[in-house]
């Protein structure tokens, strides 16, 4: 059974640059999850993902990384055995490092991703075990 705090972002619909109820793209996601369950307010980093997104001048995880990041205290790249619920995971899609999901609990994360609702999927099923590009926990957490 899952941890009980993301039930209620099960369901949020999928809107760019979203990052409330009404809608969430999954870096909004991410922000909204950390401030709600975890007090923790992140920077807009919009302007940095839509590079991201649009013209690959960056990737997630090196806006997450202590050396590059410009987004604030995600200093620790977590190794993937020792993963807690709240760390964030960052994604390749395509060639792409672009896409971030939240641990509920080791093997499961929350993410939304465009034309679909916020939901929980298995970050070690075929869909995104070879996807995984990095996890990171915020240094409130450390």
């Amino acid at each position: 059974m899952e941890q009980f705090w993301m039930q209620k972002y099960l369901r949020i619909p999928y809107k760019v640059r979203g990052y409330d109820f009404d809608g969430c793209d999954c870096a909004g996601l991410l922000r909204l999850v950390y401030k709600e369950e975890l007090g923790i307010h992140l920077p807009d980093w919009e302007n940095e993902y839509i590079n991201v997104r649009r013209e690959s001048f960056r990737t997630l995880d090196s806006i997450f990384d202590a050396e590059t990041s410009t987004i604030g205290d995600f200093p620790m790249s977590v190794p993937l055995d020792e993963v807690q619920p709240f760390d964030a995971l960052v994604f390749r899609v395509g060639t792409a490092r672009v896409h971030t999901g939240i641990i509920t609990k080791k093997g499961r994360f929350l993410h939304i991703q465009e034309g679909e609702h916020a939901n929980i999927d298995d970050y070690n099923g075929l869909k995104w075990k070879n996807r995984l590009v990095g996890v990171y926990r915020h240094v409130s957490r450390i």
